[in-house]
Parts: structure tokens; C-alpha cells; sequence
């Protein structure tokens, strides 16, 4: 069957997730590829179509999409409890806006958390998270990263303003043209491969782990498959413990 060639706007193609999804979607032939961010790429990369915020963008512009991808807005748990009103109006109210900007049959993809998930530490740290299922039940939020990532999707599932897909990503791990060093699993490897021993405050506590290759496979296949679109989506590619995973790591490394 041939394939429709898709129009793809990414807003946030320079951050950590966005610059990759940017190096990977730029090789598909059947994506002509837009991108939006507010900071030009940390390296040698051409600037985005349009450096401005989302919410500059031309109502006219943004109408010419038949896909938006959004991996902007707030995307930590620290920066979340240092600025709580950046990370509300990224995070849920700017998300929500730009939906409100589409026409109904526009497919807004954008990236939610798996952290949604999370319990509080004194519930046991080495319990796992059902991940398997969307229909899980989520907990309190913990903090104000999840609380907007959860508010945003209950709001996105119950409204009427047309096509979306939350994906609810485990830690998002790997190398990026934009990288993340603090990262989990990325922290992990550059101990590993400087060779110094992986610490850790918590070996018990369970974690889902999703490559960046992985995404932009999952995001890939949403688009190509005739399957109808999920209103929600976990995304991960293992989840295990924090030990297990030093463990295969310090191991890779000898």
C-alpha cells in the first residue's frame, strides 16, 4: 500500500528528545518535516523553521499540518518544583492552547510521562509500576511535573477539541545530538566508560527505560499503521531495577 506523505511539525526539535526525532524523521521520505523551538540546536544543525515559541506560530501555519509533534514545555521533576508556574503554562496550559488552535482532524502527538505512575517512597521503593497497561491506576500526584502531565491528559481525554495521543514515556535514555547527561541510564554509561564505579542510592527501585530509537520507532509506527490512534500510550523499552540495570552496564564495560 503506498503510503500518504505527511506534513510533521515537531515543536521543540532542539531539546534532548526533539534533536533526535529531528535527525531520525528528516530521513523519512514520506515526512516533509517542520520544526519549532525557542533556543537554536547546541551544535552545527540548521536553526528551526520557526525559532519562536509554539504559540507564534500562524494560525494559517499551523492549519498546513497534518501531524504536530510536541516535545517542548518542562521536562523535568527539578525545574518543575523550582518554577511551578513555567512548568503549568508549558506543560498544560500552552499544550491544551495549541490543540485549541488545530483543526479537529489534526493529530497532535505529545509527550506525557510515565512518572504519572509514580508512588511515594514510603509505599515501599521496590514495588513496581504496572506499566503494561494505560488503565493502570495513577497515583497522587508527587510533585508538579506530574501533576500538569496528568491534568493535561485527563483534559486532552475528556475534551472534545479533536485528535490526540499522550505518550506516557519511560526515562528517555541514549545519545541525542542535544544530550542529557544527568540522565539515569545516560549518567550510568559515562561513569562506566570513564571507568568509574556506578553508584547507587537506591538499587531496589524499579524503572522503565525508553531508548530514544525506540520513541521514534513508536512515533514512526503511529503514523504509518491504518490502526485507529490511542487516545494514550505507555512507551517504554525495559523496565527493571535501578540494580539490574548498573549491573548489565558496569558489566558492558567490564
Amino acid at each position: 500500500m503506498k503510503q500518504h506523505h505527511k506534513k510533521v511539525l515537531l515543536i521543540g526539535s532542539s531539546g534532548y528528545v526533539g534533536s533526535y526525532l529531528r535527525q531520525f524523521l528528516e530521513q523519512k521520505t514520506t515526512i516533509s518535516l517542520s520544526t519549532c523551538d525557542l533556543l537554536p540546536p547546541a551544535n552545527n544543525v540548521s536553526a528551526p523553521d520557526y525559532l519562536s515559541s509554539h504559540t507564534q506560530i500562524p494560525g494559517g501555519d499551523l492549519k498546513e499540518f497534518d501531524v504536530i509533534l510536541f516535545f517542548a514545555g518542562c521536562s523535568s521533576v527539578g525545574a518543575a518544583i523550582d518554577q511551578p508556574s513555567r512548568a503549568v503554562d508549558q506543560n498544560l496550559v500552552e499544550l491544551i492552547g495549541l490543540r485549541e488552535r488545530l483543526n479537529p482532524e489534526q493529530w497532535l502527538i505529545y509527550a506525557s510521562s510515565g512518572s504519572v505512575y509514580s508512588s511515594p517512597k514510603s509505599e515501599g521503593e521496590s514495588s513496581q509500576v504496572d506499566f503494561s497497561s494505560e488503565t493502570s491506576a495513577l497515583s497522587i500526584p508527587l510533585n508538579i511535573y506530574d501533576a500538569t502531565k496528568q491534568a493535561a491528559d485527563n483534559i486532552l481525554v475528556q475534551s472534545a477539541l479533536g485528535r490526540s495521543t499522550g505518550l506516557r514515556l519511560g526515562t528517555v535514555s541514549g545519545f541525542s545530538p542535544s544530550m542529557r547527561k544527568e540522565l539515569v541510564f545516560n549518567s550510568m554509561v559515562i561513569d562506566g566508560a570513564a571507568g568509574r564505579p556506578i553508584r547507587l542510592a537506591n538499587p531496589n527501585a524499579w524503572r522503565s527505560i525508553l531508548f530514544l530509537e525506540d520513541l521514534a520507532l513508536c512515533i514512526e509506527g503511529l503514523m504509518v499503521t491504518q490502526e485507529p490512534s490511542p487516545q494514550l500510550l505507555n512507551v517504554a523499552s525495559h523496565t527493571l531495577t535501578f540494580g539490574n540495570l548498573a549491573q548489565v552496564v558496569a558489566g558492558y564495560f567490564g
